[in-house]
């Protein structure tokens, strides 16, 4: 995986969302996560290519530093495969339960709706 990791870390909740906003609209990148450190720091972790990623991080540090609350910045290019399995694949795995679970339960719900009034014609027919 040829990946970037791009990490901004600010202090303050809404200046963490501002600058994954930001981030986000700037380039096309995904958000891992907004990750809470004591202090009020909030660190935004984001993935991508390489230039999508670089894009981001600075148009999140400048959304933030006109709010004065940056703290640091950094994109690390080409992630290692150490770095890669501790940041990607939680990411990875949440994505993959949540589908299948998403599947099943409109599986479930469309049983329950085709069943019912299938089984309250029949109750009408024996009465």
């Amino acid at each position: 995986m040829s990946k970037a990791l791009g990490l901004v870390e600010v202090r303050g909740y809404v200046a963490a969302v501002e600058a994954a906003d930001s981030a986000l609209k700037a380039a096309n990148v995904t958000l891992i996560g907004l990750e809470k450190i004591k202090g009020g720091i909030t660190t935004i972790k984001i993935i991508g290519d390489v230039g999508a990623v670089k894009a981001a991080v600075d148009a999140a540090r400048a959304s933030v530093e006109s709010l004065g609350t940056f703290r640091t910045a950094h994109v690390i290019p080409r992630v290692d495969s150490q770095v890669e399995d501790l940041f990607f694949e939680g990411h990875k795995k949440s994505q993959e339960v949540s589908i299948e679970s998403s599947s099943e339960k409109r599986d479930t719900k469309d049983k329950e709706k085709t069943e019912t009034p299938v089984k309250k014609k029949e109750e009408a027919l024996v009465k």
